[in-house]
């Protein structure tokens, strides 16, 4: 009587050799001059480097590549970049399913961590939401494969998504996009740079951004008329940046998201229950009829009673960035503080069996605060022949869910409802070595990440109504507090080459780490107590990139064993 979450499957051996991109998602626009094909700079290990240079898998878009191949939204960003599989939720095209290199998480419930990080200029942000790609004006997206268990060490098993936005321009600007389509959708994107005003030593530049995404919906609920499937979202961006001099920086951004719209076409292919058989469709169909929002005189009193997707967010960044140069033995000194708070507010119906039967229908009230924490602190010594990286990173997060699931005609009705308290604590170091020998051609690298999480489950009560309008509120389990530490190292090593100017090749192996925790649906007290395990990953990878004809061929690749 209660949806419960599936337990982590283990993934032994997954053998696979694919490009990492370098081919397609890192094509640059050629040099009119030579027709060569340009550097890209990532910042994929919290310091400037070519992508080329980096020993690891890693997919680099920026602004123009992305104008160029129409990426705009989360689900072209995967199909753009090998190895990454994205896909919406049933419940609403706000939450993804996302897979990276076999490693996937399903389930949007706010007590399952997704295995692919998405940061936002350096803020994690730990549910997998679609809108944050859609309206941000980003400088680059680093798509990082594999575990990366040192650098972006929170539960990053498969990989990790980084989106670097484009920061207030020192000139005054004005774009402005607009898009039409079929099913009436209409989008609409403008930003605005102010330019850079003198501030007391420095100046202060700032940026607005407004966007507006409308679409009649795929489809039609013959129930109740409604469209199924429709996009209604608008929301806004603005960036501050103060320069102080040369040598520091301090950056702010407020961004703000509104989703209201009518949630995907559930479509029922099989009948495994043997009483929905004359709803079986076989075929997509652009009229269905559902159960979202039947009216109030049915006979089956019990419900979800919604047919509207609802998702409200908001965040706050400040990125203080301090170049100090040289300093006793080291050079190119730089220290950074990544400040971030995130809230969420989730509403998503769900009829998951497609038909106007409450079979089993679910909804989602569920709401998410989080705040980060990170001081970075990078640097050189020994003339540039070591580069480091180091930091420490604190994340907290507070959420409450109640997840209501209508089952067998709407005979029954179970609640599920919880709060979740979470906290997590890292040290992390990265070091590159290039070695007086073999003319320069050797890099070593070894890294580590001490974490610690604590997962707490709040209030956790399970209800049941049954019969029907029986109203009787039974409880099935209620917990009222539980807890679980979790704490691992997880190292990284790394063997790169030099085998031309244009042709380098690699050997990695590293470590992820995801921290277990609790399923809030459980439906016994004995289920809502029990923690469920962490899992680790580790990966070893070899890997080759090269500029190939003069550099007007980029090709790279990479075999990769994940257990």
């Amino acid at each position: 009587m209660s949806a419960s979450c599936p337990r982590p499957i283990l993934m032994r051996s997954l053998l696979c050799l694919v490009p990492l991109g370098g081919a397609w998602s890192e094509y640059a626009l050629a040099e009119e001059a030579g027709r060569q094909l340009e550097e890209i700079v990532v910042t994929a290990q919290k310091r400037e480097e070519s992508l080329q240079n980096l020993s690891l898998a890693v997919s680099a878009f920026t602004a123009q590549i992305l104008d160029a191949k129409g990426i705009t939204n989360a689900t072209e960003l995967a199909r753009s970049t090998p190895s990454m599989v994205l896909l919406p939720q049933n419940s609403g095209n706000t939450a993804f399913a996302v897979q990276m290199r076999g490693v996937s998480q399903a389930d949007s419930v706010i007590t399952a961590d997704s295995p692919v990080g998405l940061y936002v200029d350096g803020v994690l942000v730990s549910k997998i939401s679609g809108t944050l790609i859609d309206f941000i004006e980003p400088e680059r997206i680093e798509v990082l494969r594999g575990p990366q268990g040192t650098l972006y060490g929170r539960n990053s098993t498969g990989g990790a998504v980084n989106i670097i936005s484009k920061k207030p321009a020192e000139e005054f600007g004005l774009k402005a996009q607009a898009g039409f389509g079929n099913y009436s959708s209409q989008k609409y994107k403008v930003s605005l740079d102010t330019g850079a005003a003198p501030l007391g030593a420095g100046d202060v530049s700032a940026r607005f951004s407004l966007y507006s995404l409308t679409q009649d919906g795929f489809g039609e609920d013959l129930t109740t008329g409604d469209d199924l499937d429709s996009r209604d979202r608008q929301a806004g961006l603005v960036a501050l940046r103060w320069r102080l001099d040369e040598s520091f920086t301090l950056d702010y951004a407020y961004d703000r998201s509104n989703v209201r719209e009518a949630p995907p076409i559930a479509q029922l292919h099989t009948d495994g229950s043997g009483y929905l058989g004359s709803y079986v469709t076989s075929e997509r169909e652009d009229k269905l009829a559902l159960s979202y929002s039947l009216p109030s005189e049915t006979p089956v009193p019990l419900g979800i009673g919604r047919s509207d997707t609802d998702v409200e967010s908001f965040g706050h960044t400040l990125t203080a960035d301090w170049q100090l140069g040289s300093m006793g033995g080291a050079s190119n000194l730089a220290i950074k503080s990544i400040t971030g708070y995130r809230e969420v507010d989730d509403n998503e119906p769900t009829d998951f069996d497609g038909t106007p039967i409450r079979w089993a229908d679910f909804d989602i009230y569920q709401t998410l605060e989080t705040f980060q924490q990170e001081f970075q602190f990078t640097g050189s010594m020994a003339d540039e022949r070591v580069n480091f990286v180091s930091g420490i990173f604190y994340y907290t997060e507070e959420a409450d869910a109640v997840l209501p699931g209508v089952f067998g005609f709407g005979t029954v009705r179970n609640t599920p409802s919880f709060e979740t308290d979470n906290e997590a604590f890292a040290l992390y170091g990265q070091v590159d070595w290039t070695p007086q020998i073999l003319d320069d051609r050797l890099t070593l690298t070894a890294g580590a990440r001490y974490n610690q999480e604590t997962k707490r489950l709040l209030d956790a009560t399970t209800v049941v109504d049954q019969p029907v309008g029986a109203g009787n509120g039974l409880v099935l389990a209620y917990v009222d507090s539980v807890s679980e530490d979790y704490d691992n190292v997880s190292p990284t090593f790394t063997v790169a080459y030099d085998l031309s100017e244009d042709i380098s090749t690699y050997l990695r192996w590293s470590k992820g780490y995801k921290s277990g925790g609790f399923n809030g649906r459980g439906s016994t007290n004995e289920q809502l107590r029990t923690p469920f395990d962490d899992e680790e990953l580790s990966a070893t990878e070899l890997g080759l990139k090269s500029f190939l004809f003069d550099r007007r061929l980029q090709l790279n690749e990479a075999a990769y064993l994940s257990d």
